[in-house]
């Protein structure tokens, strides 16, 4: 079909088109700062599409159910938590996370389990027939109502996949698809947006669901516009260190389910297996005679983990400034930490190399857990070693003082569960919680008395 180029500048964030560079988006709602690409663009004469989109009638709001149609249950339980519940029908599912992480992995797990509902088809545009097939030899999955296609054009390949049923239609990724009625190259702004919205106008006609694999930019956010974050169902961050075993599946959209649920896997051998007790398996290979160690709960979605942090220091050898090195947690939160340890108390971090570590490649966001990355501090500091039945949490402020969390009662149930008997929290929780005989609760008003009842 004949066709006519132009040039048009995209905006990387939100997707909006305009015909010349500015500095800002123009979109009202967008306004971010140089985000706009310069991307080549055909424009057909006569558009066709190979869609059949729903008749489009008008329809009583009473009369619409309130079911979210049929979910299909995987076989692994921390998944499944993420997602809700399992797989609903017609949704479009985006998986992301750093290379090597473990997408190919999950997908594949993922297609496996949907095959004992009907045939999955399985679209890979980065790996061969032969390589999926390595892949799934190792995970121990047969391919049995697993079909592979390689066929990137994406009109193309659904109009081959129109005698299926799939249950599934798996898309490994869309940097790799091509749209015919685009002439950019896969990966581009363009491409993304415009395959994406026929996937997603596609999942919704044939009712079955897609999931797609997508890449991320250097700063963590999906490769393309955020429209392409907007358009789907579920969104879903595969997060980890590619050298340890644990993986943090973590949902930022889901209109299927809550947006607050993480699942914790375990790479192994075999693929990527659910961690069953995360908070016991993370504390496990903890050396409870060693300084600069604390255990604290961290709420994640619907439940609290307990997550051992690392805190060591050192005296400098740098002639300019001391060293801060955070792992597990934000690097700003580390300096400010630091100077209030250093202005309130009378452990001084201006001569120190610094360095926090969350175990187990996990990374905390919530300011519960700044209690416990100072009385670690102050551990290392003082090279005494910490009560290994003690857990802390609270968030610091910039005073010293040590302001109340939210979710504290499940905090310590968790801990309670796992066998800690003593706990400081911040003082202004002991009016709303009542006495507990088999926790020692220490109640504790600023960053000094924490470090009272620690280090004496």
């Amino acid at each position: 079909m004949a066709s006519s180029t132009h040039i048009v500048w995209i905006c990387n964030d939100c997707g909006n088109e305009a015909d010349r560079w500015q500095e800002y988006c123009p979109s009202p709602w967008c306004r971010s700062q140089n985000t706009m690409q310069e991307t080549k663009v055909s424009v057909p004469v006569a558009k066709t599409s190979i869609i059949n989109a729903k008749n489009s009638e008008l329809i009583d709001l009473s009369s619409v159910s309130e079911s979210v149609g049929n979910r299909i249950t995987l076989d692994n339980t921390e998944i499944n938590r993420v997602l809700g519940g399992g797989i609903t029908s017609d949704s479009v599912i985006l998986i992301t996370g750093e290379p090597g992480i473990g997408k190919s992995t999950m997908l594949l797990q993922i297609a496996n389990d949907c095959s004992n509902y009907g045939p999955v088809l399985y679209l890979s545009g980065e790996e061969s027939d032969r390589q999926i097939k390595s892949r799934a030899t190792r995970l121990g999955i047969s391919g049995d109502n697993l079909i592979l296609s390689s066929n990137t054009y994406l009109e193309e390949f659904l109009k081959d996949i129109e005698n299926y049923t799939p249950s599934l239609l798996v898309i490994d990724s869309i940097q790799t698809l091509e749209s015919t009625s685009n002439n950019s190259p896969p990966g581009s702004v363009s491409q993304i947006r415009d395959c994406g919205l026929i996937l997603m106008n596609w999942a919704k006609s044939a009712n079955v669901p897609v999931i797609i694999a997508g890449h991320i930019t250097k700063d963590g956010t999906v490769a393309g516009p955020r429209l392409l974050e907007h358009m789907v169902d579920v969104v879903l961050y595969l997060e980890g260190e590619n050298l340890n075993d644990y993986r943090v599946l973590r949902s930022t959209k889901n209109r299927f389910g809550s947006t607050t649920e993480i699942g914790v896997l375990s790479m192994e051998i075999s693929g990527l297996k659910p961690v069953e007790d995360p908070s016991k398996n993370l504390i496990s290979n903890r050396l409870e005679s060693t300084s600069g160690s604390c255990i604290t709960p961290v709420i994640e979605g619907n439940r609290a983990l307990m997550m051992e942090v690392q805190g060591l220091t050192s005296p400098t050898f740098s002639t300019s400034a001391p060293r801060r090195i955070a792992s597990g947690i934000d690097f700003n939160r580390l300096l400010m930490l630091t100077t209030v340890l250093s202005k309130k108390t009378n452990i001084s971090m201006l001569s120190q190399d610094v360095i926090v570590n969350v175990v187990g490649g996990f990374r905390i966001n919530e300011p519960a857990v700044d209690c416990a990355i100072l009385c670690a501090l102050a551990s290392s500091y003082r090279d005494v070693p910490l009560d290994p039945h003690l857990v802390v949490f609270g968030e610091i402020g910039l005073t010293g003082e040590l302001r109340p969390v939210s979710n504290f009662a499940r905090r310590i149930e968790e801990a309670k569960r796992l066998g800690f008997k003593k706990c400081i929290i911040p003082k202004s929780d002991q009016t709303v919680l009542d006495s507990d005989d088999e926790m020692d609760i220490i109640y504790a008003g600023d960053i000094n008395e924490v470090l009272f009842n620690i280090l004496g």
